[in-house]
């Protein structure tokens, strides 16, 4: 197994950042385990308006600039591997 995310339609996600050993069968999963585990300053992504997240990024040390950054759902979707088999195409209106 290599380091990158692997993913399959019946077993989810693995390989996650922040998720040790678990794997997510949906990008909701995954992002209410990131949120639980913000309160350990771990960063996390917050839904603000349907379909668009910001990333919170957790207490941050003196001096440091954090600059608000927001996703879209696909974009998510993508970065965590949960698009994985889908066709680029299908996402076309």
């Amino acid at each position: 197994m290599t380091d990158s995310n692997s993913t399959s339609e019946q077993m989810g996600v693995s390989g996650l950042r922040y998720a040790g050993n678990q794997t997510f069968v949906s990008l909701d999963d995954y992002l209410a385990h990131l949120q639980k585990l913000s309160v350990q300053d771990v960063p996390y992504y917050r839904e603000v308006e349907p379909g668009l997240y910001k990333h919170e990024a957790g207490r941050q040390p003196p001096g440091r600039v954090v600059i608000d950054r927001l996703f879209t759902r696909e974009e998510l979707e993508e970065k965590f591997g949960f698009r994985a088999g889908r066709s680029e195409d299908s996402a076309d209106e």
